[in-house]
């Protein structure tokens, strides 16, 4: 009897220690399984952000192209009447930085990418020291503006003194015929 009431406690607690892993596989399961639906759901809210904002950049990218001119954009565009403010504006710029600036000539210049903007070529001389020179030409380069210049030059005076030459090219609205 004695053999037999130890067999049982054995196989009693052998079921008990199944049913316990049992319990604990189903449970990392369940938990696995929650786990990979979490994971699923963001995968999709990511996919959804990357087309939200795939589509964001293609519209942003053609704004020009479309004709499409949002008030972020027109910011950075001298206004077709502005040429005479933006003029202004780095000569300012000059006087404050360089001991000279001269504006020896404005033109206008087509836009190939689209007809309703057009370049404003301006073509400027500062003269200073090396440091003041560089900053207005730096100054120049980061105004507000798609600005980009096509020459640039520096020479040296006398000591001291340094003159920079410079052609630039500022996106400008056209003026609309209507």
């Amino acid at each position: 009897m004695k053999k037999l009431s130890s067999h049982l406690k054995i196989l009693t607690l052998s079921i008990l220690l199944f049913v316990i892993v049992l319990i604990g596989f189903v449970a990392t399961f369940v938990l696995i399984r929650n786990k990979n639906i979490k994971v699923s759901e963001l995968e999709t809210e990511i996919s959804a952000e990357t087309i939200r904002e795939t589509r964001f950049k293609s519209t942003k990218t053609s704004a020009l192209e479309t004709g499409v001119v949002s008030q972020e954009l027109e910011e950075f565009i001298v206004p077709n009447d502005g040429e005479l403010g933006f003029i202004e504006e780095i000569e300012r710029i000059g006087k404050s930085t360089v001991s000279d600036v001269k504006t020896l000539s404005v033109s206008l210049k087509d836009y190939e990418e689209n007809e309703r903007f057009e370049w404003l070529v301006v073509s400027l001389v500062a003269t200073g020291s090396w440091n003041d020179v560089l900053n207005y030409t730096a100054k120049l380069e980061t105004l507000p503006y798609r600005i980009e210049n096509d020459q640039i030059g520096l020479e040296y005076v006398d000591p001291g003194t340094w003159r920079s030459s410079g052609l630039y090219r500022v996106l400008k609205q056209k003026e609309q015929n209507e």
